[in-house]
């Protein structure tokens, strides 16, 4: 995906946290299959999306995702948005 706008975040986003909802669980995981079997992604989705920060949604963001999900925790990353 070339698609990427990293300029312009700061803290308001989670990571992991596809479909906006505040928590990382197994639906990010539904939305992020979306997006790999070609449901183009919002910007923000993007972000979100990129879990191991390659610039590619692919199956290894996956299973990052099912594993912060199974587990109730988030990445320490920092949190963002668009501005």
């Amino acid at each position: 995906m070339n698609d990427w706008i990293r300029a312009g975040f700061s803290n308001c986003g989670i990571t992991g946290d596809v479909n906006q909802d505040g928590v990382v669980n197994l639906t990010d995981v539904e939305r992020m299959v979306d997006i790999i079997f070609g449901d183009p992604p919002t910007q923000y989705e993007l972000l979100a999306a990129d879990l191991n920060h390659d610039m590619i949604i692919d199956v290894f963001d996956i299973i990052l995702l099912v594993d912060l999900a199974l587990a109730g925790n988030q990445l320490p990353d920092p949190l963002w948005k668009f501005y």
